[in-house]
Formats: C-alpha cells, sequence, structure tokens
C-alpha cells in the first residue's frame, strides 16, 4: 500500500453512546475530531464521568469540534491539560460553551457553515446540519489534490421543517464532493434500530405543544433538555401567543438561554423570560425546569420531593417531559414521573403526545444522506455495537452503490491511501474515571467501590499485646455485636493471629456462616512494627 493519506483511529465513541473521540492522523499530524464524555452506569457507584483513555497519544496538535453537546465537548479540559498547545476550531455556540465550562477565555478558532479553513494541507469544510443544539456542523475534508473525500456526519437529522434553524445543507454537501473519486461517509446510528423509519420535525413538535398548552387552565411545567434551543424557541413563541411569561428554573437552562440569546438563537427572549425570583410563582406562567433525566440535584427532582422552595405542586398543574430518557436513567424517571402525579400533576410524556422528537437520523434520512453524498465506503459510528452491526445491515440492503462497509470498534483503525484500504486493531487501553474534572479515579479503586457497596465492610484495629481492639461496620445487615466481639476475641486475640490476611479470612467466614454476606475486611494490626493497614483488595 502506498503512503496513507489518513489513519482513522476512534478512541471513543463506538460501542456506545457517548465519548466520542475520532483521532486522524495526516503527515505526522494528529488530529482529534471531539472530545466527549461518557456518562455512567449505576455500577459506577459515584462517579460522574467517564473519558476514553488517551493517554498514549504521544501529541496532538489540533481539536475540531462538531458541536457543543458534553459527549463531544465534555473532555475539553483534560485534552487541554494534555496538550497545552492544541489549536481548537469551534462553531460560536460551542466555542461560548466550552469558555464557560473552561471558566476562562481560551483561544478558539470559530469556523460557521460553508468557512473553508486548512490545517495543514487538509482542506475542511463545516457543512451545516439539523440537531437538537445549535451550530452543528459535518466535516466535509480533504487532502490537497487528492481523489479521496471524506464526510463526518456523527450527530445529524435532516429536518425539512426546519423552522428555528438552518436546514441540513445537502445541497453545500453535493457541491464540494461532485468531483472526488472515492468518498467515505462516517454516519450517525443512534436510531437505527427504531421501528420508526420517517423522522419527524421540530416544528411538529412546536404545534403540539402549542396546541396543549392553550388548552390548559393552569401551570405549565416543562422540562427539556437545556441545550435543546429549538424547543425553548417553541416554548417562547407559544408564550408569545397565549400572553404568558417563560420562568428559567434551572442553573443549566439559565447558562444555556443566556448564551443563545447572546447569538442570536432567541430574539425578544428577555422581553418574555422572567427568572424564578422575580415572578410570582403561582401564576400561570410556563416554567422551563432543568432537569428531565431524574438527576439527583437538578431543579424537576426537588419540585417531585416537594422540597422545592419556589414551586410547590398543585392538582390544576400540567408538567410535561419533552424529552426521551437516556438509556440508564429511566428508573430515576419514571420515579420522578410518579411522585409527580401522587403531587397531583397531570403528566404529559413522549409516550402520550408528540412533545418530543430526536435530534438523530431514522433510516430515511440516512438514506436522503446516502443518495445526495454517493458515498463509495460507509462506516457506521456513534451508536452501540448492535447499533453499528444493524447499520451496516441496513447499508447492504438500501444503498448497495456503497462498495466498502466497516464494522469498527473503538482502536479500530483503517489506513487509507490512493493505494486501498485496510484495517487493524489496536488493543484498548479502556477509560479513565472522573469524579470531577480534577479527580480521577484509577480502576482498581473503581473495583473497590463496586465490592463496598455490594458487600459492606469491617474495619478491624487490634493490639494483640494488649488485648484490644476496636471495630466499625459500614453497609452490612443487622449484626449482633456481641456474638462479633466474642467471635474477634476467641479467634483472632487468643489465637495470637498477626497476619492480617488471616484475619481477613476468618472474619469473612464468621460473616458468611450468620449472615450469608463476605464484607471486605479492612484489618490494621497495632503491635507489628510496620503497619499492616493496607490495601484491603491485596492479598
Amino acid at each position: 500500500m502506498n503512503k496513507p493519506d489518513f489513519i482513522f483511529n476512534p478512541l471513543g465513541g463506538l460501542g456506545q453512546i457517548g465519548s466520542n473521540f475520532m483521532l486522524l492522523e495526516a503527515n505526522q499530524t494528529n488530529i482529534l475530531i471531539d472530545c466527549g464524555i461518557l456518562f455512567p452506569s449505576d455500577d459506577c457507584y459515584g462517579l460522574n464521568y467517564l473519558v476514553p483513555n488517551f493517554k498514549d497519544l504521544s501529541h496532538l496538535d489540533y481539536l475540531v469540534i462538531t458541536h457543543g453537546h458534553e459527549d463531544h465537548i465534555g473532555a475539553i479540559q483534560h485534552i487541554i491539560d494534555a496538550f497545552p498547545q492544541v489549536k481548537i476550531y469551534a462553531p460560536p455556540f460551542a466555542i461560548h460553551l466550552i469558555r464557560h465550562k473552561l471558566g476562562r477565555e481560551v483561544q478558539i478558532e470559530e469556523y460557521r457553515s460553508k468557512t473553508k479553513f486548512l490545517i495543514e494541507d487538509i482542506v475542511f469544510n463545516p457543512v451545516q446540519v439539523n440537531h437538537s443544539i445549535p451550530d452543528t456542523f459535518g466535516l466535509h475534508f480533504h487532502l490537497k489534490d487528492s481523489n479521496h473525500c471524506y464526510f463526518f456526519a456523527s450527530d445529524f437529522k435532516i429536518d425539512t421543517q426546519a423552522w428555528t434553524e438552518s436546514k441540513f445543507d445537502l445541497e453545500y454537501l453535493n457541491q464540494i464532493s461532485t468531483k472526488f473519486t472515492y468518498k467515505y461517509l462516517f454516519a450517525d446510528s443512534t436510531n437505527i434500530a427504531s421501528q420508526r423509519e420517517i423522522g419527524q420535525s421540530e416544528y411538529d413538535v412546536y404545534q403540539e405543544l402549542d396546541q396543549i398548552i392553550k388548552g390548559h387552565k393552569g401551570r405549565v411545567i416543562v422540562t427539556s433538555f437545556s441545550s435543546n434551543i429549538n424547543r425553548i424557541r417553541s416554548l417562547l413563541e407559544i408564550a408569545k401567543k397565549t400572553n404568558k411569561k417563560v420562568v428559567l428554573y434551572g442553573r443549566a437552562v439559565q447558562n444555556y438561554t443566556k448564551i443563545a440569546h447572546q447569538l442570536g438563537f432567541l430574539p425578544e427572549w428577555e422581553q418574555y423570560a422572567r427568572d424564578i425570583e422575580k415572578v410570582n410563582c403561582e401564576e400561570e406562567h410556563i416554567y422551563i425546569c432543568s432537569g428531565c433525566q431524574g438527576e439527583f440535584r437538578a431543579t424537576l427532582n426537588r419540585v417531585a420531593n416537594n422540597t422545592d422552595s419556589h414551586l410547590k405542586i398543585k392538582e390544576s398543574d400540567l408538567v410535561i417531559f419533552s424529552s426521551k430518557p437516556i438509556p440508564g436513567n429511566e428508573k430515576n424517571i419514571a420515579l420522578m414521573v410518579n411522585k409527580l402525579t401522587e403531587l397531583g400533576a397531570t403528566i404529559i410524556t413522549a409516550n402520550d403526545r408528540l412533545v418530543h422528537v430526536s435530534g438523530h437520523a431514522y433510516k430515511n434520512e440516512l438514506l436522503a444522506l446516502y443518495q445526495a453524498y454517493r458515498p463509495t465506503t460507509i462506516v457506521p459510528i456513534h451508536g452501540e455495537s448492535y447499533f453499528l452491526k444493524k447499520h451496516c445491515r441496513y447499508i447492504k440492503e438500501s444503498y448497495p452503490q456503497a462498495e466498502s462497509i466497516f464494522l469498527l470498534n473503538n482502536q479500530s483503525l483503517i489506513i487509507n491511501s490512493d493505494g486501498g484500504h485496510s484495517i487493524s486493531e489496536k488493543e484498548n487501553p479502556g477509560l479513565l474515571y472522573f469524579l470531577s474534572q480534577r479527580v480521577e479515579v484509577p480502576q482498581v479503586s473503581l473495583k473497590e467501590r463496586r465490592k463496598l457497596a455490594q458487600q459492606g465492610a469491617i474495619f478491624l484495629s487490634y493490639d494483640i499485646a494488649k488485648g484490644s481492639y476496636t471495630f466499625t461496620l459500614m453497609g452490612l445487615p443487622i449484626v449482633d455485636e456481641e456474638k462479633l466481639s466474642q467471635f474477634i476475641h476467641q479467634n483472632i486475640i487468643k489465637n495470637n493471629i498477626q497476619c492480617d490476611q488471616e484475619a481477613k479470612v476468618l472474619l469473612r467466614q464468621f460473616f458468611k456462616g450468620f449472615y450469608s454476606v463476605k464484607p471486605e475486611c479492612i484489618i490494621h494490626i497495632n503491635s507489628l512494627k510496620k503497619s499492616s493497614f493496607r490495601s484491603f483488595f491485596k492479598t
């Protein structure tokens, strides 16, 4: 094979929803497209987010952001810390979100629709797409004088009725790609497994919400993704028509709408929007609350638990969930819906009425993109493993013109040149785990947290010479502490047990025999010259 034009190395975003990291290598230049986080599952026990392990990356020259969702910008602090000289490109809305997230000004090159920019000898053409956040772009790029081109469309939909944003510019995409012989498409797989084949428009949601809100006498509480400025724009238009005010409640929704207003996405916003502190909450306004995913500390969760100082649910209240659950959040949302119902509110969700549409492409939109771009090679991205494989099958059935279809995993390399392309696999180093932006948790500690949560723990400290001991129990069933004390005295103290591992085995036998659990045992033997208070997972 000739010297490669590009090596594509997905560090994250495949086999999962989130943590989008696509590394491009060209002529010793490393370019990262997006740097997102992955939200943790229930068995991560208090971790805040996860990030693909990029620590083996020797250098990073450029970072190009497609849009401002957390699964595309959430890890930017870690990237800047690791590669302080990296040059960043992003659209305006994402730039403002990044600076707000970092809490400081940072140099970022702005791009907009059709504003061609060069990175070394790579030509980038941003293409406006539809999504659920403003300023979302697909990236069309190619090396100078090459007959290969690439279109990276990770998050997109095609909204033919888009009324609060520009439409997906398929005409421009066709125009800039028509001269190329070989075309590669990297395309969103999020909705490929849906029974729905035809996407719905944000305008349809606007009309439905308008009908619902006009027909309700009482307060209307709406929760949605705070980044969905199109949805908030719809509620603003309804407020104008119904002579109501829109009350922003929650830090996230306030931050996003403030930025959107500054950039012109929410015209007349200040005329109709109010802060919760400046209104009589008994009045029949439209209240937009953050927390549509049941987050513990979010505004709507406080309202549902009747602990909020401003909004107290009444029987005349209507609560609209203008969103869908992110996988893994279903239980928290169902619990919140039940609590709101018990307080007397009427609930409408996307299962009841058309109050939410996805920001990701369905099958007919994928096919429309295939037909407009006419790719020779298609690479499904942005989806769980099941979605990626199903997307490959759909391409074979609906678009036989594709000469190649690649089913990739994270760390699968596509090596492309004028002489062809090939796939190779690298060892996947896994994920990095974080409690916060500055606090990383090693993988072994995650295993420890899981064991503590599942098994409980006993902390035992004793002095053999004195025959004294103390213990503390955590996360265990009700224990007969007198029986436990007798066991420790008879089996550990009197037998002069000086090995913490031996004491651990005895304690586990006690708990297994009487309580059917095997807790983690942390032993400190005071009489040893050198403390043996060591990690309770080491043997």
